[in-house]
């Protein structure tokens, strides 16, 4: 795999907003046509929930960057947003084979051949273009991405990685790491989210047939 995209940590510490000693910033906005939620994590993450009048889909607006980069001894940082359910998916999620169809995907396995759990991150992660969703008999969620991400499932919920920069070359071939200044402190990166929630079988219509109409 080239070094550029693989995810392989060797020691990985979670921290979730929950988990920060300084909560997010809120700010709500409600209109006639559209309610609005704003959030500001920290200096360099936020996002913005927009749902609009008459629409079948929340939109999550985000922005991250420039990630910081530590004087010293700087740590990778991997950003990424979950969108937890009760859904009873059993490990088990879809995501789209480069804009077409639709490829099955399960959590430690792989059909063509026996897995080995040697790497729980990136052996578990897979591209989205442009959509990714999981169901059970009664309830779907999808999500349709405005550019190419990565994902996994987790127990009820789907993992969308957003940005990331490292400080270390991983040994696989480029030579380098995949830290990129820009002017110099990072770069910035925006995109939007479009969440659907419904009937298994109706969503999948819509996705299927209606995901530029949706995404304008």
């Amino acid at each position: 795999m080239d070094s550029r995209r693989a995810i392989t940590p060797q020691f990985a510490t979670r921290i979730t907003a929950e988990k920060r000693a300084e909560q997010p910033v809120t700010i709500e906005n409600e209109g006639n046509l559209m309610q609005e939620v704003r959030q500001t994590f920290n200096s360099w993450i936020s996002q913005t929930i927009r749902l609009k009048k008459g629409a079948k889909h929340v939109e999550f607006d985000w922005i991250i960057g420039p990630v910081p980069k530590e004087p010293k001894n700087p740590i990778t940082k991997e950003v990424i947003t979950r969108y937890i359910t009760d859904i009873k998916n059993a490990d088990v999620f879809y995501t789209d084979s480069n804009g077409r169809q639709m490829m099955r995907r399960q959590k430690k396995f792989n059909p063509s051949y026996k897995y080995v759990d040697s790497e729980p991150v990136s052996g578990n992660y897979y591209p989205v273009t442009n959509r990714v969703f999981m169901k059970d008999d009664k309830l779907q969620l999808t999500v349709l991405t405005d550019r190419a991400e990565g994902t996994t499932v987790i127990d009820g919920g789907l993992e969308l990685m957003l940005h990331r920069r490292c400080f270390a070359d991983d040994h696989w071939g480029v030579d380098e790491a995949l830290d990129e200044p820009g002017n110099g402190n990072g770069l910035v990166a925006r995109g939007t989210h479009y969440i659907l929630l419904g009937n298994p079988k109706v969503e999948f219509i819509a996705l299927t047939n209606g995901h530029s109409r949706v995404s304008a």
